[in-house]
């Protein structure tokens, strides 16, 4: 018997990955291996672009990894309160803050 294990590895430092992240920019589309650290930077640089940006085409459902748990989107309201970072009191937590959290408690 066999078994095949992949590992992703972050493109930026060499380290574990969490996911592929694909994107794309004139007209090329790219994907890179990112550490939930770098998903956090690379979804905070984009922001920017993006709300400024207008939607073309269909949706392309990525899975983001682990769902948020109502135990856990407390904990992540808290922890963005303590560092000022702004979250609504309910509904959905941005993926940038989730992703946030998460590397600051890795």
């Amino acid at each position: 018997m066999k078994k095949t294990i992949v590992e992703l590895i972050d493109d930026i430092d060499g380290t574990v990955a969490e996911r592929t992240v694909p994107f794309a920019f004139n007209g090329v589309t790219y994907e890179i291996d990112l550490s939930s650290e770098h998903i956090a930077e690379f979804t905070q640089a984009m922001e920017r672009w993006i709300g400024a940006g207008r939607r073309t085409g269909g949706r392309v459902v990525v899975r983001s990894g682990q769902p948020v748990r109502q135990s856990e989107a407390s904990k992540i309201r808290e922890w963005a309160k303590d560092n000022g970072v702004e979250v609504n009191e309910r509904g959905r937590i941005p993926a940038a803050i989730v992703a946030q959290y998460r590397a600051s408690q890795s």
